[in-house]
Order: structure tokens, then sequence, then C-alpha cells
């Protein structure tokens, strides 16, 4: 058989996109082999493993990967209650369960057998690496053991077995001494000397500690033991464990602790949630996060390398709790509108920072600042449009006309003038003019002095042959000119109120086929015109117009609103999430679920930016606000990883063999060449970056050089290309 008819050399995969943190993101039964955990670890790759009295579980972001034991595979689990994980500094997984030790190879995607010398197959509670980088487990019954990496053998240390005085042991640490520190039954801890010769039984000051569950040295050298009694710290001077103030003297039960790369304790209850220390006070304080713990009995505890918290839970799987606060707040429309069929009118922030929407159902509310609390007011009208005007007027627009809002009386006095018609859109003038969109009949100039109103629509003549080109006007603006913009469904025009006549603009041409939805003038003037086929840029002075759509890596050519960071970046919601242009090299980056966003479809002409650039978008289940300056820019990501090979959709490892020779010569992660035959019709593979906050940012850009070498994009969330059918050589993706 002809052997390597396809060699895929793996040179460069480009991942683009942006990864915001979402705050809780949540695992359960259906993802993991049991939600029962135990321990959870991250490994030199990046994969988090998670522990379970059912199995072991590996996730790389996107995939969890399920391991069980399996009596006809010699490389499976020896046993599925999973009990001590461990990454030692050489980058190897060392898994300990109910029936002994095993060590995960990546490349074989299996595990391979610890022996123990002395014929035992004993329950491995706990690993720990020495300073020596020798490995020693300590079990339930058989005492500790050191494992000779090379050889895969487990042997009794019968000398420090004697020094503990059991072979019953819980717990095992070695502090930055190099002492070690073994947790007996009954709560006694015995400290050993560096030099293995010496051992001194540790004590507390007030009653016995019960199961250790942890013990551990935080960044500034002390050491600290979780047990079911309390959480204590160890008192060199004193010789003694000192019991820290529990939350009202309470018993809490205390199933671990662990210390984060930032110096914070927190300590994991099997009955009373999460608690952060206080290590002035000595005392424990409930942990102050987003999630609402309560009284969960959480089992297992870790932060990774993004510093992120990962919280296993008693029949509740794993949750993930992001390090990064929310920098997208969110009014859910349900909040003030729990019937079906109502949606928001407009969005809008008056001069006292407080934020104005309406329902389809003649009822207008007023929101504060904060986006907490909100009052309603029944106005019998479907409000479109507001303005809070220079003099401080209130001003609504509705189907019914044009009327003025008294909000202390919550009482709407309506105006004679365009009454009976649909005002869309309210705007005050640098002339202090009132600009109001009428739907199907163009615009209307009101005088707020004199109680003059002219109306303009596409039939107006004026003192030149411009007019108007359509009469359905969604958007206006004033721009820093005085010049008024008015965005229809037959692209832009652009009104001078002192000349009375409209602006010839070298746009309008290139834009008359297309909705207009959203307008921004920008810091530089240039104007930003959001249509139903993309984005466009205008720039007066050149008269050169840049359009920016999906090819060029916008979410969607739907453009519903736009606002401006101080920074120049240009803000988009859109039908398919929110989008940011950078300043000054237009570099684009999308923005769908996470970091407190929960919409990803939003409303046409339904946004608004206050001057100090808050910005406000409206979407189908509700209102997101944000400071765009507060969003940070793309921050360096982790380089993507191939995590996952399918042949004909099914999964193999690396080790593989067909045609008698391995696909791969190094684990997946390292691989830069897979050889496959012909008779691999379908291959798909899978990366990860190991950003486990926000899978739904990241989209990964790739090519097949041989093919023309054309960029493609997977979706945004997704990690798996596939290719069928490939010609035969050597080929550079």
């Amino acid at each position: 058989m002809k052997k390597n008819l396809i060699s895929i050399a793996i040179l460069l995969l480009l991942m683009v996109g942006f990864c915001q943190a979402q705050q809780i993101r949540s695992y359960g039964s259906g993802k993991l082999s049991c939600s029962l955990i135990k321990n959870i670890v991250q490994d030199a790759h990046g994969f988090v493993w998670i522990g379970t009295e059912n199995g072991l579980n590996k996730f790389d972001g996107w995939t969890f990967t399920n391991y069980f034991h399996d009596e006809r595979d010699s490389t499976s689990l020896v046993n599925n209650l999973i009990e001590a994980l461990l990454c030692d500094r050489q980058g190897d997984l060392w898994v300990g369960s109910g029936k002994g030790l095993q060590l995960y190879s990546p490349y074989e995607d299996a595990f391979k057998n610890v022996t123990f010398v002395d014929g035992n197959k004993p329950s491995v509670l706990h690993l720990q690496e020495l300073n020596t980088g020798e490995i020693w487990a300590v079990t339930a019954g058989y005492g500790v053991y050191s494992i000779d990496k090379e050889k895969m053998e487990a042997t009794s240390l019968v000398h420090v077995n004697d020094l503990c005085s059991s072979t019953f042991m819980h717990n095992i640490h070695q502090d930055s001494c190099h002492r070690i520190w073994i947790a007996l039954p009954n709560g006694k801890i015995v400290r050993i000397t560096s030099d293995l010769k010496d051992a001194e039984l540790i004590s507390s000051s007030s009653d016995a500690l019960g199961k250790v569950y942890t013990i551990l040295e935080d960044l500034k050298g002390r050491t600290w033991v979780a047990a079911v009694a309390g959480i204590y710290l160890w008192n060199e001077d004193e010789h003694r464990l000192i019991r820290m103030e529990q939350p009202d003297n309470t018993f809490i039960g205390v199933r671990g602790m662990i210390c984060t790369k930032r110096g914070e304790l927190y300590v994991n209850t099997v009955n009373n949630g999460l608690y952060s220390v206080d290590v002035e006070k000595l005392a424990l304080k409930t942990f102050n996060g987003q999630l609402e713990l309560g009284k969960d009995r959480i089992y297992a505890l870790m932060e990774d390398k993004d510093e992120n918290l990962w919280i296993g839970g008693f029949k509740k799987g794993v949750v993930m709790l992001s390090n990064e606060s929310s920098q997208f707040k969110f009014k859910p429309f349900s909040t003030f509108s729990p019937s079906l069929g109502n949606t928001l009118s407009f969005v809008y922030e008056d001069k006292k920072h407080r934020i104005w929407t309406s329902i389809t159902n003649g009822r207008l509310i007023r929101i504060d600042e904060d986006m907490q609390n909100y009052l309603s007011y029944e106005v019998g009208d479907d409000i479109l449009s507001m303005l809070h005007d220079s003099e401080g007027t209130i001003w609504l627009g509705s189907y019914s006309g044009l009327s003025q809002f008294d909000e202390r009386t919550g009482t709407i006095h309506r105006l004679p003038l365009l009454q009976g018609k649909a005002i869309h859109n309210i705007v005050e003038g640098r002339n202090r003019m009132l600009y109001i969109s009428v739907l199907g009949e163009g615009f209307a100039e009101y005088d707020k002095r004199t109680g003059a109103l002219k109306q303009i629509c596409d039939t107006t003549k004026l003192r030149t042959t411009m007019r108007l080109a359509n009469n359905w006007a969604n958007k206006v603006m004033c721009d820093s000119e005085g010049l008024v913009w008015l965005g229809h469904c037959m692209g832009v025009n652009c009104y001078d109120p002192v000349k009375q006549e409209f602006v010839k603009l070298e746009c309008e041409k290139d834009l008359y086929p297309y909705l207009c939805f959203a307008l921004l003038e920008d810091k530089n003037g240039h104007i930003w015109i959001g249509t139903n086929n993309g984005l466009f840029e205008y720039d007066k002075k050149t008269l050169k117009l840049n359009h920016y759509g999906i090819e060029e890596g916008m979410p969607s050519n739907m453009v519903c609103g736009l606002g401006q960071g101080k920074n120049g970046d240009i803000w988009c919601s859109t039908f398919n999430g929110l989008c940011r242009l950078h300043d000054p090299e237009r570099k684009i980056v999308n923005y769908f679920f996470g970091n407190g966003l929960v919409d990803k479809e939003y409303l046409k002409s339904v946004y608004f930016q206050r001057e100090c650039g808050n910005i406000y978008w409206g979407g189908l289940q509700g209102i997101t606000g944000f400071m765009p300056d507060s969003i940070g820019r793309q921050s360096p990501l982790n380089a993507p990883q191939l995590t996952h090979v399918y042949l004909n959709n099914e999964e193999v490892s690396a080790d593989t063999r067909l045609g008698g020779e391995t696909i791969a010569d190094n684990v997946w992660m390292d691989a830069r060449q897979i050889n496959l035959t012909y008779k691999n019709d379908i291959f798909s593979f899978e990366f990860s970056t190991m950003e486990f906050r926000d899978r739904e940012n990241v989209r990964f850009e790739y090519r097949l050089v041989e093919l023309g070498g054309v960029w493609r994009s997977t979706s945004s969330g997704e990690n798996r290309i596939t290719y069928n059918y490939l010609p035969l050589g050597t080929l550079y993706i």
C-alpha cells in the first residue's frame, strides 16, 4: 500500500476576534462524566482536568473529553473514583484513584500504570512534588510512597511512615524550608525535617482539627491548615496553630483552601459556599462575587493561569468564575414588560443622567443611571422618540404627533403642530431649532421661540434643485457645523439651515440603494452612516467614502446604532452583536456574549450616546449600556493549539498508525506535520486558545496554501475546520 499520500504541514493558524470575559460559566452533567466533583487542576498545555466520583474530564474551552475505566483496555483509567490530580513541573499529569496511580500520556491519549513494588493497589489520596522533583503519594492505610518516574514504580517510604507512626494519611505539603507536613487521622499533623531524620507533632490551640483537607503556604511564607474544624494559621514563634474566627461562630464545614497568584486566600465549604480570608483580623468573610453560592457544597477549588476561579460543587458540576468584572451593564426588557410582543421604541439619556425608553403599550420608562431601579409612566401613546432640550423641556414624539412631558405630574401636553403624524426622531440644532423626522412626510424645522414650523419633503422646492431624496427618515443628526443630516430609506441627505438648502454630497449616489438607520460624526468631522449594507465613513473634506462590511470583518451588514469612544474608536450595534473599529488602523473587533453582554440582536435606530461618552443600545431582550473607553483593547491571546483530530468523523490520537506509520510524531499541541492516507476522505481539526472565559467571541482564520491560499474564517465560537477529498501531496495549512 502506498503511504503518506497526503502530508499536511501546520505552519500557521491565525486567531482573530476578541475574548471578553464572561463572568460565570457553568458545566453540568451533560458535559461532565459526573457532577460530583473531587478535584480540579490545569496542565502545562492549558487543559483543565476535572476529577469526579465517576471518571476524569479534560476540557480545552470548547470540548470535554471524558475518561472512564474499561476492563478491556489496559490504558484506560484503573478506577473511576479520582482522588488526586497533580501536574508536575515537567508538565506531566498524575492521576491518583481508588485503586492506584497513573501517568497520562498525551501522545497516546492513554494512561500508564505505576506499579507499587509491595504489590498493593492503594487509594491515592494526595500527591506532592518535592523541591528535588521527586513525587510522593500519600495513601489510605499504606503510608507514603516515592515515585520513580523512569521505572514507573512506587516504593514505600517505611522510614517516613515510622516517623508518622501511621500509614493512614490524608494530605501532604512541602514548605519553602523543604519541611514536609503530613496530615494523619484525628486531626494530627506531623512535620518532618528537610533531612527526613526527625519529626514533630503539630497541634492546635483549641479543639481537634478533624480531617485535614489542605495544608498550604501563602505568598508571605505563612502556613495555613484547612480542616473540618476550621481554618488555622501556624505560629512558628508560639509553635501552635491559631484558629481563625468564623462568621457568627457557626460551623461552616471547611473542605479546602487555595492561595491565588495575587495572594488572596479562599476557603471552600460543604454547607456555606465560599469564603475569603481577612488575614489582618484572622477572620473569614463571605465571598463577595457575582456568583450567589449561599449554602452550596463546594468540594474543589482551583485558580487557572488567567486567574479565573474554578468551583466544583456537589451534584452541581463545575462553575468558572472570571477574574474580570462586567464592563457592559444590562437592563432586561422583562423587568418592566413581562408581556410578550412588546418591544423597545427608543433609548435616551436626559440631562440628569436618567435613561428613558418606551414599550409599545403606552408606557414611558425612566431608569436610574446605575440601571437598577425604574419608574413607569402611563402616557397613553406609543412613544417613538424623546429630547431633553437646552432649556430643560422634555419633548416626546409618538404616532399621535409632538408633545411636551411634565415629569412631576407624569402628564403629556399634545401640541397642535404635527398632530396625527408619526414623529420618529427629535434633535436640537446649534441654532436651538428642533429638527423632527415625520415618517412618510420628510422632516420639520420648529422654532421654539416663535412657534413657526417649516416642513420639508421630497416635493418641497428650495433655493436650489437639490431635494430630499426620501420621506421616510429613520435618523436625524446635527453636526458640529450646524448641518442637519437625515438618514432615510434611500441613503442620506444633508440640509443647511442657514442657506435653507440641501448640500450636494458626492456620496449620495453610492448610498442611494441602501436604508440608513444610524448616523454619527466622529472627532475628525467624518460622518459615519449605518445601513443595511454595512457601515460607511464619509470624509467631508476629501469627499472619500469608505465601506466596512462582513468581508472586512464586521459581524453583520445590518448596522443598527453608532457610538464613539474618546480614543476615536467607532462602535456599532448590529443584528449579530457589537462591533468596534479601532482608530486609526480601522481594525475590526466583534463582541457577541460575555462581559455583561446578553443581547446579540439589536434594534434598528434604537441607540443613544451622551456627551460624557456613555453608549446605550436597545436590543431584543433589553438595554445594554457601557462606557466605550472602559472596554480594554485586544490583549495578547494564547497561540492557537491543535487539540483534536478526526478522521471520517472518528477522533484519533497522535500515535494512531496509518499505513504502518503514526499520524504524527508528537502530541497534537506540538505537531507540525500530520500524515494521512488516500483513504482518509474526510478529516477535521479542532483548535483552542485555552481561553475559558468566552469562546463565543473567538473565531479562527485559516488557509490551505495549495488551494489558492484564501483565508477563511470559522463562525464565532466555532473551533473546528473540515476538509474533504484533498489532492495528494504535501499541503500547508
